[in-house]
């Protein structure tokens, strides 16, 4: 019944977005209603002339009535004013319909056709007032004024005689009757109304006051109800707004709602059903739906009810988390979690024992903690292969497993400390693998805080290197040698360096410099001191050799005098030979005293000049 309804008054449907869901039914409803009351006028017109040839019913009385009341139809969808106040104006219609069938009713003398036209009249518009009134004031003046008028109609029949045809006091006993017996039910049905209300006013309390959106769809209509949640959730500012939305529209995909209702059809509802939707302005998100179809008792849906829960952080959330597991299961530094005593037992939380209960790993594995050491609650692969110890085995021990005779005590008891006062921590110890293989490990750890600001976890990233500190230890080896051979070298070695930016100096100095120069062998100083202990004159010129082999990368080999701190002249030999090296040009030289040489030399010079002066003499 409820769909042939629902086909019958499809064309008057009402479109007027300032008007509830309700308000639109009931004026779609009496549209149809009020074509049909106008319809009966018409009809009775030919019924009464058939039955009594003499009766008076004017036929332009009837027409304009009959008019009156189908006129309204078209003028609510041309006056706005009409449409919003149509029972109102029902109501006004119906009244000058009564005073019509009073008057007609009093012309023929309240004969037996009329009177009983008027009592059908009477009960039928009682009804539309009672059917549209929203509380019991209508019901009340409406039949009192009937009975006036009935009352009047009687009055003016004795007067122009003959009288009335019916017995006066049977008639307002009828009117009476009807009006008794439509008020009762009239009544009744607005308390029920009223009880309805408050209950749907209580839903929407409830609803409007929840997270998640609540609707309810029909077949027929799509989307009936939504609370304000559901409105805000697809991008609307009311409820009101979306009811008047396409259903389709809220979809990612259009065609979903189709599957989906087939789907609801089969199962009677969904279940916590991830759907793709599409907010007013195109933007897309996850929601997480569950309904329920309701049937009417030939087993046809009547209404779905559901709720939808925006999940997209959710998803992103978990999108983010599996990357980041991902990440730190693939990841080629050991990975360590610790769980952190709360009110004086450790916690575990999901973290926490992937692969089992935790009593029963604590059992099996040993200690779970005892507030100094916390329990270890996760370990990664690459924590797994450096160890040799695999996680299971690990869970709800301490990191006590990894210690051994050479493990450094200072270190552990700063770990320790770092523990208790939740703050980062870096530092390295020797710890042993399953086998009692001894490994270096490099460790750093942070804390993990809860939502609530309390730190649950201690996460700790530990790197085998072993590898690295024998390198290191190498290097330094090799260092020490190359520095030793270095030093044994006569005269001053030294690595000068020149790189594009125009800088220079010196990463290395042999010890010989403070003995043969008496200046410092700090690399960092050495280049400025000794330039500045070359004579001027010579300065210049040793320079502009310098940077002709920088800038030819080519070998020199320069002498020069060298004026020591304390005021003795040396004579030095500077060579050196280039190198390229990480993007600076290398020259490893050596500087040798040649003081003796060059005192040599001119004593040999000056003793060739007196020979030249004998012989000049002589001859």
């Amino acid at each position: 019944m409820d769909d042939l309804w629902q086909q019958i008054v499809s064309p008057f449907r009402l479109e007027d977005d300032a008007l509830s869901q309700e308000e639109r039914s009931r004026v779609q409803d009496f549209r149809l209603l009020t074509l049909l009351g106008a319809v009966l006028i018409l009809l009775f017109g030919p019924l009464y002339a058939a039955t009594n040839p003499d009766a008076v019913d004017p036929l332009w009385a009837r027409l304009g009535v009959a008019g009156l009341l189908g006129a309204l139809v078209p003028a609510s969808y041309l006056s706005r004013h009409v449409r919003h106040r149509f029972v109102s104006w029902l109501r006004g219609a119906l009244f000058i319909v009564l005073v019509w069938l009073v008057a007609t009713t009093t012309l023929n003398h309240f004969a037996g056709e009329f009177a009983v036209g008027l009592l059908l009249g009477y009960t039928i518009i009682v009804a539309f007032v009672g059917v549209s009134a929203q509380s019991g004031r209508p019901v009340t003046w409406f039949p009192a004024l009937s009975l006036a008028l009935v009352g009047g109609g009687l009055g003016v029949s004795y007067v122009t005689g003959p009288g009335p045809q019916i017995n006066p006091l049977i008639l307002l006993a009828g009117v009476a009757g009807i009006s008794l017996a439509e008020g009762v039910a009239i009544r009744r049905l607005l308390s029920t109304r009223r009880a309805l209300r408050n209950r749907e006013e209580q839903l929407h309390v409830i609803t409007g006051n929840v997270s998640d959106g609540i609707y309810r769809s029909t077949p027929e209509d799509g989307l009936v109800y939504a609370n304000q949640a559901f409105a805000e959730l697809f991008g609307y500012e009311s409820p009101e707004a979306i009811l008047q939305a396409d259903s389709a529209s809220f979809y990612a995909n259009p065609s979903d709602r189709q599957r989906l209702l087939k789907e609801e059809h089969e199962a009677d509802g969904l279940d916590q059903m991830e759907v793709r939707f599409r907010r007013k302005d195109g933007t897309p998100f996850i929601g997480l739906v569950s309904s329920t179809v309701v049937r009417d008792a030939d087993g046809k849906p009547q209404y779905y009810d559901g709720a939808v829960t925006d999940i997209t952080e959710r998803k992103q959330r978990q999108r983010r988390l599996r990357v980041l597991s991902e990440v730190v299961e693939q990841a080629d530094d050991g990975i360590l979690v610790t769980a952190l005593p709360r009110n004086g037992a450790p916690t575990f939380g999901d973290l926490a024992f992937a692969n089992g209960e935790p009593d029963a790993l604590v059992s099996k594995n040993g200690s779970s903690g005892d507030g100094t050491n916390p329990p270890i609650v996760y370990a990664n692969r690459a924590f797994e292969e450096m160890t040799g110890y695999r996680e299971e085995e690990l869970l709800g021990r301490t990191v006590e497993v990894l210690e051994g005779p050479e493990t450094d005590p200072s270190v552990i008891n700063a770990l320790q400390d770092a523990d208790r006062d939740t703050r980062g921590w870096e530092g390295e110890t020797i710890n042993y693998q399953k086998d009692g293989t001894p490994y270096v490990a490099h460790w750093n750890t942070t804390s993990v805080q809860a939502e609530e600001a309390e730190v649950e976890y201690r996460a700790s990233i530990q790197r085998d290197v072993t590898d690295r500190r024998e390198m290191e230890e190498r290097l330094r080896d090799q260092r020490s040698r190359l520095r030793g051979m270095a030093n044994s070298i006569p005269g001053v070695t030294y690595q000068f360096y020149a790189r594009p930016d125009g800088t220079r100096g010196c990463h290395f100095v042999s010890e010989h410099a403070g003995e043969v120069l008496g200046l410092s062998t700090d690399p960092d100083t050495f280049y400025e001191q000794f330039d500045d202990c070359v004579p001027a004159p010579h300065r210049a010129r040793s320079q502009n050799e310098i940077e002709d082999a920088i800038e030819q990368e080519m070998p020199w080999r320069i002498e020069l005098p060298f004026d020591r701190p304390s005021g003795d002249r040396l004579w030095l030999l500077d060579t050196a030979t280039p190198e390229r090296r990480n993007g600076e040009l290398v020259f490893n030289g050596v500087m040798i005293d040649i003081t003796e040489r060059k005192t040599a030399e001119r004593a040999l010079r000056d003793e060739r000049d007196r020979f030249e002066s004998l012989f000049e003499n002589l001859f």
